[in-house]
């Protein structure tokens, strides 16, 4: 089995988490928080009762980062669970933000050449250096 970790497991993601959860300009963010509600309620579900019980009930990531900070117990499965929620979380909201095309006005001057129509460029040769394949 391959278990990937993320970062420090004993910082306190509270603020992170709840600063990312009220978020709302992104929408991939927001997907990627839906979604990751939806696989946590269905691990939860799979747990052992014993487990289980120590887990708060949640509909969303914001209503279990309220519920299990507010409770107090730790509980490691979902700590780590919920850094990597959180660090992943930042790296899409990152990466989707750094990516975004950004509209600038920008001035531009095109210039149009006009091409005598029995002038042709040379099949072979461009500019002296000889070419793999014909052109034209």
């Amino acid at each position: 089995m391959d278990v990937l970790l993320f970062g420090d497991q004993t910082a306190d993601q509270y603020p992170l988490l709840r600063k990312l959860t009220q978020r709302k300009d992104n929408a991939i963010v927001s997907t990627f928080l839906d979604r990751v509600s939806v696989a946590l309620r269905d691990e939860a579900r799979k747990l052992p009762r014993s487990r289980r019980e120590v887990i708060p009930d949640f509909l969303n990531v914001s209503n279990l980062i309220e519920a299990y900070f507010e409770k107090g117990v730790k509980v490691p499965e979902l700590e780590s669970s919920l850094v990597t929620i959180c660090q992943l979380a930042h790296y899409i909201g990152y990466v989707s933000f750094s990516t975004r095309p950004r509209f600038t006005r920008t001035r531009t001057r095109t210039r149009t050449r006009t091409r005598h129509p029995c002038r042709r460029v040379s099949s072979s040769h461009v500019g002296g250096t000889p070419l793999p394949f014909s052109v034209g």
